[in-house]
């Protein structure tokens, strides 16, 4: 885990999907929350706007023009893949555990974070513990649809 910047990070998330540590904006909102927070968010179009992406991921492409200056605000808009939805990820003090390239995301996905309950989910996100990486298998790009992709609320 390492301190990034937001132009490290805007180019590290149009590619990748990044798992993530950062101080919440506003602690306050939540306080019986930690002030760190854990994320795993993307801004990938070759994910997100994919079928799987929108089907498994709920992705849907924002409405209008921004709705906050992101350089003013010290903070990077991205698709939060648990919470489904768009959320702003400060700057002020933002970690990189890893980045997952999108030939390996859905490996990813299917392993590690689909096969996780809801409390898990929530856990992951105020655990302030080092996370351990996923190293996936090698395997070869391909733009195809994965036919045994899993989905939510599918078996």
């Amino acid at each position: 885990m390492r301190k990034i910047g937001r132009t490290e990070l805007d180019r590290l998330l149009a590619n990748n999907v990044c798992e993530i540590f950062f101080m919440r904006r506003r602690p306050e909102r939540a306080p019986r929350r930690p002030e760190y927070r854990k994320m795993v968010c993307s801004t990938c179009n070759e994910i997100l706007n994919s079928e799987n992406g929108v089907r498994s991921l709920n992705f849907r492409k924002p409405e209008g023009p921004k709705k906050i200056d992101e350089r003013f605000h010290n903070v990077v808009v991205v698709w939060d893949l648990f919470m489904q939805d768009y959320r702003n990820v400060s700057m002020e003090r933002c970690y990189i555990v890893q980045a997952i390239p999108p030939e390996n995301f859905w490996e990813y996905y299917n392993n590690v974070l689909y096969t996780m309950s809801a409390n898990e989910k929530m856990q992951y996100m105020d655990d302030l513990e080092d996370l351990p990486t996923y190293q996936p298998k090698k395997q070869k790009r391909t733009n195809k649809l994965i036919k045994n992709l899993k989905l939510y609320g599918k078996s």
